[in-house]
């Protein structure tokens, strides 16, 4: 199970190398169908430290630190409520949704909606919490977030720092959430060392394919790896 994680690990670190995103969303269901969400999650939330520290400083540099910030405080406060719900809720339900939320995610993105100007405060503030919620209860706060910023105006450079950013507040309240639930078992600390190595050489690549590989092709196949991935957590 470990060498097929490994693979899937590889793959979300080049989507996230490239984009600032989407990681996430392939790591949580596909770990999930393996580990279990709420050990699934945790492991993701550890790989995370690592790869933020290496990607973050140059993400805030081009991102748009006003939203950032304003988003990042709003999706705090909903981040220990997220985590409740991973562990109270049933595995298979949450494991599920996972996979609903992948599919539904991929699909709006598909249509390609975008919106223009400046949304009003109390909406932003909503995207952010909206965006905290998912991270601790699924470990996916990209959904709401990605959307707010992909559907804007904003060119791919701001859009991709000012996430990566974002996630930086999502994560550390997450780790510090699942780590007084106790989730951070033996097992969850050695599979996330494991998988790190994976993890950092896909970002790493993805990273070098940025600027030099067309957007709207490694758009698409990435939203059909979304696509599969929901498909086979939901009807698993």
């Amino acid at each position: 199970m470990l060498a097929v994680a490994a693979i899937v690990v590889a793959v979300a670190g080049i989507v996230r190398g490239f984009s600032g995103f989407g990681s996430a969303m392939i790591m949580a269901p596909a770990l999930s169908l393996l580990f279990g969400p709420s050990a699934a999650i945790a492991t993701m939330t550890l790989m995370e430290v690592p790869t933020l520290v290496q990607l973050l400083p140059d993400a805030w540099r081009h991102g748009d630190r006003r939203s950032v910030v304003t988003l990042g405080l709003a999706a705090m406060t909903m981040v220990p409520v997220g985590a409740w719900l991973l562990v109270h809720l049933d595995e298979l339900v949450m494991r599920r949704a996972i996979g609903l939320l992948v599919l539904g995610f991929a699909a709006v993105l598909g249509l390609g909606w975008r919106y223009r100007g400046t949304l009003p405060l109390p909406v932003t503030l909503g995207v952010g919490a909206s965006s905290g919620l998912l991270s601790g209860a699924m470990g996916t706060p990209g959904p709401p977030i990605i959307f707010f910023y992909l559907s804007g105006p904003a060119n791919p450079t701001v859009a991709r720092g000012s996430m990566i950013g974002f996630f930086a507040f999502t994560t550390t309240t997450a780790l510090i959430t699942y780590g007084s639930y106790g989730l951070y078992t033996k097992d969850v600390l050695w599979r996330a060392a494991g998988l790190l190595p994976a993890f950092a050489s896909g970002i790493w690549l993805g990273r070098r394919l940025f600027g030099k590989v067309s957007e709207v092709a490694f758009r698409r196949a990435t939203l059909a790896l979304l696509a599969l991935i929901g498909t086979a957590t939901v009807f698993s």
